[in-house]
């Protein structure tokens, strides 16, 4: 049985993990192999499982072939991008709630 993760270590993991990508410190493609192999082995309390679950599905709706994109509906880097921005900013907002 996997054991849920500390909330405040995992928050702060995460919260310079999509700086990182934010900050072009790491590729988007190579963000996307760790994020998706990290969601599938950290079992997350219910509010950062929520938080993080937005950028999962905006991750697996990228699409880098902009022909493929445009006949799928797919996501772009910019609109993933954006998207991770406002998962850090509520990944950041909830460690203040909890830090309270």
């Amino acid at each position: 049985m996997m054991k849920r993760a500390p909330t405040i270590p995992t928050l702060l993991y995460f919260i310079e993990f999509i700086e990182g990508l934010l900050q072009n410190k790491i590729t988007l493609s190579l963000f996307m192999s760790m994020f998706f192999f990290m969601f599938s082995e950290i079992r997350f309390e219910k509010k950062t499982y929520e938080i993080l679950n937005e950028l999962f599905w905006a991750l697996e709706d990228y699409e880098e072939d902009p022909e493929l994109r445009e006949k799928g509906g797919y996501l772009d880097e910019e609109q993933v991008r954006e998207v991770a921005r406002r998962v850090l900013e509520k990944l950041k907002n909830y460690f203040e709630e909890l830090n309270r």
